[in-house]
């Protein structure tokens, strides 16, 4: 789901919000319950969009910070091989006037007969090869600022390592799947899951909520699921959201 997109869903969204804070607001009595909820389920709906939103501003500004620092060490990648390119030259002029002379004087210059452009261009490429490990440093510091201290993928790939057969016989059952999952796993499970699509998320809980027993059908349930949005059991995010699809109906 493209940014623009968001946007239009979440302007949707507040518009019936404030219709139905000023509704709840202008009751003569206490405001219906179910009013209330219906509130409070938009609420968290808008959130859920609001963070997605959030997600894909952080990626683009990472690709935006990227992009401004190579092209700023390029230029100065260039800058400098220029100037040692040109101290090269002079090197080159120089030394040649030295094998003439020596030729001619049977004379070899010393190290401490080093001139002025040999030192600058000895200096010239140290700062090249300086420049040079200044980019890895810089764009690493760039990925470390993004990155969260411990992401989903490390969550599940832990999960899944110390995972047995014994605690998954021990899991504890699930009676309502919405509840069972929390905002960021639902972030996530949208955007992996679900390309982006809020509403396909949501339909696919509901349809397995009202599904009243479906315990000798579980392996259906799930292989129809694998089906229909072409997920890979070795996803980490498909792998949690069938584990929960599991327990649903232990």
């Amino acid at each position: 789901m493209n940014k623009q997109r968001i946007f239009d869903e979440l302007a949707g969204m507040m518009t019936n919000i404030n219709d139905q804070l000023y509704q709840i607001k202008n009751h003569v009595s206490t405001a219906p319950q179910h009013e209330i909820d219906l509130f409070i389920q938009n609420m968290r709906k808008a959130y859920e969009y609001a963070l997605m939103l959030h997600y894909k501003n952080a990626l683009e500004s990472l690709d935006n910070t990227e992009l401004l620092i190579m092209e700023r060490l390029q230029a100065e990648r260039l800058a400098l091989e220029a100037k040692l390119s040109s101290i090269r030259t002079a090197v080159n002029d120089d030394l040649a006037s030295a094998a003439k002379s020596h030729s001619e004087n049977d004379h070899m210059p010393k190290a401490n007969e080093l001139t002025e452009p040999a030192v600058a261009a000895i200096e010239a490429e140290h700062a090249v090869e300086s420049q040079t490990s200044s980019e890895e440093k810089l764009i690493k510091a760039v990925a470390d600022r993004f990155a969260e201290a411990t992401t989903l993928h490390d969550v599940l790939s832990k999960k899944q390592s110390s995972s047995s057969v014994a605690g998954a016989m021990q899991a504890k059952p699930i009676t309502d799947l919405k509840a069972a999952i929390g905002i960021n796993e639902k972030f996530h499970f949208v955007n992996k899951l679900f390309a982006g699509n809020m509403q396909q998320y949501h339909d696919t809980v509901e349809r397995i909520n009202k599904m009243a027993d479906a315990r000798n059908d579980k392996s259906k349930v799930i292989r129809s699921l694998l089906e229909e949005f072409s997920w890979s059991k070795q996803d980490v995010h498909a792998a949690l959201f069938i584990e929960l699809v599991e327990r649903r109906f232990f």
